[in-house]
């Protein structure tokens, strides 16, 4: 008889070529007393990674399967097939081009969610490593990132990252078919949405994986201006997600959001972009949240627009 096992890893690629050995290795490299499974989840990728990864499994001491596409799915539909395939307790996720640095990462997190089952997420601190795989001396959570998070909090934004998660599989069964298409390519914050419906979220400070920053991210390959426009519109997509109470609390926080990025795009001289996010930040304010908010969003429109620089 088949024993279920306890951790889901769950990688999600798509031509990583120049890094997927490194984020296998750092899978076998874990050290966990129960049974895993990993899911290399392969998005159609056309340069070498899924021979990688079928060579991998051949030779990995865990169970490993490979969902197949015949076609590339993009990122969300890929994760979502990923979960879905799941059977452990709880999932891992890690990027094929991230890592993992701590061989205990697995069992700690398992150990605590058991431990409390009032919790739904188990995330942790991140290193940032450029290309070549060198710490950059950045850390993805700051000092006084809170220990226990809840719903209300995620309402600011995803301060987790991918590689640092460890979701309870009952807190995203059944997984919504909605997920599969919220918003390419924010695949973290709605499944920690989604999750935090049933539990809280669980900070360890200790870095226990490694965040490549690289211009092949899905991410951080976007222009600036992309990069705030994507996030601008998560705030919207994750409102059917959430209740009514916290529906203003997007608005607001997506408003905050585009004024920042307006005065940074100021400071560093894309006085366009300025233009744009906080024209942004005003159509929100006109339609969401009331003429006072409005009021303050045009002075900033007028202070860039008449602004030298």
């Amino acid at each position: 008889m088949t024993r279920t096992p306890t951790v889901s890893v769950l990688l999600m690629a798509y031509n990583h070529i120049d890094f997927v050995d490194e984020a296998l290795s750092s899978i076998e490299d874990q050290r966990p007393p129960f049974d895993v499974e990993v899911i290399l989840n392969d998005d159609f990728s056309t340069d070498g990674t899924l021979q990688r990864i079928e060579r991998y499994a051949e030779t990995s001491r865990h169970t490993c399967r490979i969902p197949r596409s015949e076609r590339n799915l993009g990122a969300l539909p890929a994760v979502a097939r990923g979960i879905r395939a799941a059977t452990g307790d709880y999932i891992a996720f890690l990027d094929a081009d991230d890592r993992w640095c701590d061989p205990d990462k697995l069992a700690r997190q398992s150990e605590l969610l058991a431990r409390r089952p009032d919790l739904a997420v188990a995330f942790h601190n991140v290193a940032v490593i450029d290309s070549a795989g060198a710490r950059t001396g950045r850390l993805w959570n700051d000092a006084d990132q809170k220990i226990e998070t809840t719903l209300d909090d995620l309402m600011y934004g995803c301060y987790a990252h991918t590689s640092s998660l460890m979701i309870r599989r009952s807190a995203l069964t059944p997984l919504p078919s909605s997920y599969d298409t919220f918003l390419d390519p924010v695949t973290d914050w709605p499944l920690l949405v989604l999750a935090a419906h049933s539990g809280g979220l669980h900070y360890d400070a200790p870095t226990m994986s490694e965040y490549r920053f690289h211009d092949g991210g899905l991410y951080q390959g976007l222009e600036r201006r992309r990069q705030v426009e994507t996030s601008a519109a998560a705030y919207l997509a994750l409102k059917p997600l959430v209740a009514e109470r916290l529906r203003h609390r997007l608005d607001e926080e997506r408003r905050v959001f585009l004024g920042t990025s307006a005065q940074e795009a100021a400071a560093s001289g894309r006085r366009r972009d300025a233009l744009r996010h906080q024209w942004n930040a005003l159509l929100g304010a006109v339609t969401m949240l009331g003429p006072r908010r409005a009021l303050h969003d045009i002075r900033q429109l007028l202070r860039i627009a008449l602004s030298r620089r």
